[in-house]
């Protein structure tokens, strides 16, 4: 399982916070990177971008929480995999309305054993990530999200709860049938019992 450490803000993060608290444009969050690159916790604040990226992909899900908190989702998958490779730290990347987009948050992962898996041709194999920003002007936070995303965890729970009524549908269907056929069954061995009977 992974342990990431919380989630640092860099110091071009913190110069768009000021930013954003000066003028009339918000925060957002514009993409997550998956990194194989080993950091230690003080290289974070100098950091411009993260080397080694391994995957890039749009934020599915932005959500403001209480206690000044945002909830950012986001998925990646090995579908374009060819090697697999440990994550060992992951970049939030944000910016200030038209403004050039800077990393903004870095977690690292601290048990080195997180990997994704190259795709096998057979089964596709996703990594799903939920972050937690502490951020307090929470009114700059953009709340969009690129329709092309992977589905969130939400969503995922959702359809998993939809095929669960489903099958739980489809289960007690069959038992009524199968029920019926027993029934349907039981009375023409008594009918052939009774016609032997009779006879």
């Amino acid at each position: 399982m992974a342990e990431f450490t919380k989630l640092m803000i860099t110091n071009k993060g913190k110069e768009l916070l000021s930013e954003v608290a000066t003028s009339t444009n918000k925060i957002e969050f514009t993409r997550v990177s998956t990194s194989d690159r080993a950091y230690r916790e003080e290289e974070i604040a100098s950091l411009t971008d993260l080397a080694g990226i391994k995957q890039t992909n749009h934020i599915s899900s932005v959500v403001v929480q209480a206690g000044g908190k945002v909830k950012i989702e986001a998925a990646f998958e090995n579908r374009e995999l060819t090697e697999g490779y440990f994550i060992t730290a992951i970049g939030i990347y944000a910016k200030a309305g038209n403004g050039t987009e800077v990393l903004y948050a870095v977690a690292i992962e601290k048990t080195g054993r997180y990997s994704i898996p190259p795709y096998n041709n057979a089964t596709v194999s996703a990594v799903y990530l939920k972050l937690f920003l502490a951020v307090e002007n929470l009114e700059r936070i953009t709340l969009e999200v690129s329709p092309g995303a992977f589905i969130t965890v939400s969503e995922i729970g959702r359809i998993k709860d939809e095929l669960k009524a489903e099958n739980t549908e489809t289960k007690t269907k069959l038992e009524q049938q199968g029920e019926s056929l027993k029934q349907s069954l039981t009375k023409a061995i008594k009918d052939i019992a009774d016609s032997k009977g009779a006879s």
